[in-house]
């Protein structure tokens, strides 16, 4: 939608604009003063249309993401390892930024497939805080009636399955060969028991 400007816009109007991927979910966020607020409606929403990038752009970002996956798999080997030891055998133990065989099968059409399916009415909530007036929240939701979303999508839970090992951990040392090194010590912590001003302390 904004091929070229789009950051020189976000500039003009002050805003920053952000997105991250975590385990179980995907945020897309956009702050700035007050007066950038009408644009901030229109960049937000605009991630609900329909992806119009060529194919050109398209194979650029996707070997983009690939080394990223090659960076992060190779510098974050140690913590990997750590991870899939504490998640073994459950979904946890995952990349999430994937692999790169995957995103090799990756067409177009099957990623605005995806889409679709995911930013549907029962997996979709927008929030807004700060100094934003009730007027320009009844702008916003206007605006995103105005898209095409589907209402009655298949909710994705995104559960995460707990290891069998959880509360039943082996008492060893888990060493891997590497180019440099990371002590990491992982405790599992029953959240029915304690609150979360224990973990809190404790990190």
């Amino acid at each position: 939608k904004y091929p070229d400007e789009f950051y020189d816009l976000l500039s003009l109007n002050g805003l920053v604009f952000g997105a991250c991927t975590y385990r179980e979910f995907m945020r897309f966020s956009i702050s700035g003063p007050a007066f950038g607020f009408n644009f901030a409606c229109e960049v937000i929403c605009s991630i609900m249309d329909e992806l119009s990038i060529g194919n050109k752009e398209y194979i650029l970002e996707k070997k983009r993401i690939k080394a990223e996956c090659r960076e992060k798999n190779n510098l974050h080997s140690i913590g990997n390892f750590f991870m899939r030891n504490i998640w073994a055998d459950t979904n946890n133990e995952k990349n999430i930024l994937g692999y790169c065989k995957n995103i090799d099968k990756i067409t177009l059409s099957k990623l605005e497939e995806y889409r679709r399916k995911m930013f549907c009415g029962q997996n979709v909530f927008f929030y807004v805080t700060g100094c934003v007036s009730d007027s320009e929240i009844e702008q916003l939701i206007s605006k995103i009636n105005e898209y095409d979303i589907e209402k009655d999508g298949k909710r994705m839970k995104n559960e995460i399955i707990l290891s069998k090992n959880i509360y039943n951990r082996e008492c060893n040392v888990k060493i891997r060969e590497s180019s440099y090194y990371s002590a990491l010590f992982g405790f599992d912590v029953d959240s029915k028991k304690y609150s979360g001003a224990v973990c809190d302390i404790l990190y």
